[in-house]
């Protein structure tokens, strides 16, 4: 075992101390660990809880599979079809902390942490008789949020959609789908300037 610090209920002044030669520090409450403390840094292998404000100058450090964050764009333009919901295939990755975007198959989020998410999408349009362009956020395979916006030309335009979403840390997913009124060659405009998506933990479940 490591050396360790555990509040007791037990022992002097309600502390007790055991150490050994592994260079690791377990801080314990009733002898649950609830830090490791190594020379590589802390890894909180328990909870720690304080009611009070808690300061940090140096900065807190979140890893990447506690807290996820990705952003995504479309590379090559999209074709779609007039009138249709079409789900944009955001194939590259700008980055993807915890591997939960799929930009090979399905091309959604599904965060593998429960909690509260800012997600973005931005499309840009673009075709010939463009009257009408939708920025939707699907949750679940189902419209959630919308964007739409009547173009100012009409050949190209864009919307964007935003919202603070929930997710339950293992089925609840999302998809950016767009909607194009128009005549001919509509499309999804490609490069990370114009059509793409993003979003990161805010706040625990």
């Amino acid at each position: 075992m490591a050396s360790s610090i555990n509040a007791s209920t037990s022992g002097a002044g309600g502390v007790i101390t055991t150490a050994d030669n592994t260079g690791i520090l377990n801080l314990q409450s009733a002898g649950t660990t609830v830090a490791a403390v190594s020379s590589t840094g802390v890894a909180v292998t328990g909870t720690l809880s304080a009611s009070g404000a808690i300061t940090a100058t140096g900065g807190i450090v979140v890893g990447a599979a506690a807290a996820p964050a990705f952003s995504v764009y479309l590379t090559g333009n999209q074709s779609v079809t007039n009138n249709v919901f079409t789900k944009v295939t955001f194939n590259t990755e700008t980055f993807d902390t915890n591997n939960n975007f799929d930009s090979t198959t399905n091309y959604r989020f599904t965060p593998t942490v429960a909690g509260y998410y800012q997600i973005n999408g931005t499309i840009m349009f673009g075709g010939v008789g463009m009257t009408l362009g939708g920025t939707y956020i699907y949750k679940n395979g189902a419209a959630y949020k919308n964007a739409a916006q009547v173009p100012s030309s009409t050949y190209y335009s864009g919307s964007t959609v935003a919202d603070v979403i929930y997710f339950n840390g293992s089925t609840d997913y999302i998809e950016l789908y767009g909607l194009i009124t128009g005549t001919s060659g509509l499309l999804f405009f490609s490069q990370i300037l114009y059509t793409f998506m993003s979003g990161a933990l805010i706040r625990s479940a």
